[in-house]
């Protein structure tokens, strides 16, 4: 049962505050990034089977930068915003990349070493899918050698039993999260970009709707089946 469709708006405007906020930081702290004079800024989406559609990237076009996309099943709506190129193509050309896909064995460490090595210098990396897409010793290097100028992740990899929880005094056995929390130029939240009143009510509304519609043998939006 898949409820993820009434979170992605939401998802996608803390993308942008997260992006917001970088170029902030950035200007106070004096990254060299190329983004800085938001002439040839670029973004580039992992797009999750195409779930996110027109407002979800308006939001994203109100920068005014060109839009690249990379997904397995390309989209209709999306080819009217956005211009869909190689996976290479992206990472070579993109100033700014923003990940929205769930997480496979296919695509575990999408971004590692190698990946950020085909990037331009100074580019930023965001991510509010999920922390196992992105190898976070690879980024911990890339931004000491500058490789990547900023960072804004709402997810990490390795997370689990680190959010949700009180550990207020614990001493947290996970070195990347300390060492990114230590770098001005990387905002990390708590897996929160999804948690709002209304958001939080539509999936359990949904789920709810689509438990009562298969025990009376109705149809459901959210029914996900193996074609």
């Amino acid at each position: 049962m898949n409820t993820k469709t009434k979170k992605l708006s939401t998802v996608s405007m803390v993308l942008c505050g997260m992006f917001a906020a970088l170029v902030a930081i950035g200007a106070f702290i004096q990254i060299p990034v190329p983004y800085m004079d938001y002439f040839t800024l670029q973004f580039f989406f992992v797009l999750l089977a195409g779930l996110i559609l027109g407002g979800n990237m308006q939001h994203l076009s109100g920068f005014g930068c060109s839009l690249l996309a990379y997904d397995l099943y390309p989209n209709q709506e999306v080819k009217k915003i956005a211009e869909y190129v190689p996976l290479e193509t992206l990472l070579a050309e993109s100033d700014v990349i923003t990940l929205h896909t769930n997480a496979t064995e296919e695509n575990h460490h999408l971004l590692d070493a190698a990946a950020f090595a085909k990037m331009k210098p100074g580019v930023t990396i965001v991510n509010t899918a999920r922390g196992k897409l992105i190898d976070s010793d690879a980024l911990l290097a890339a931004l000491e050698s500058g490789q990547v100028g900023a960072a804004g992740l709402d997810v990490l990899e390795n997370e689990n039993g680190l959010y949700y929880y009180n550990r207020m005094g614990d001493v947290i056995p996970n070195p990347e999260l300390a060492a990114f929390r230590a770098m001005p130029n990387v905002i990390l939240t708590d897996h929160t970009a999804f948690y709002t009143y209304e958001d939080v009510k539509s999936m359990v509304r949904g789920v709810l709707e689509s438990a009562a519609a298969f025990a009376e043998g109705s149809p459901t939006r959210h029914e996900v089946t193996n074609r």
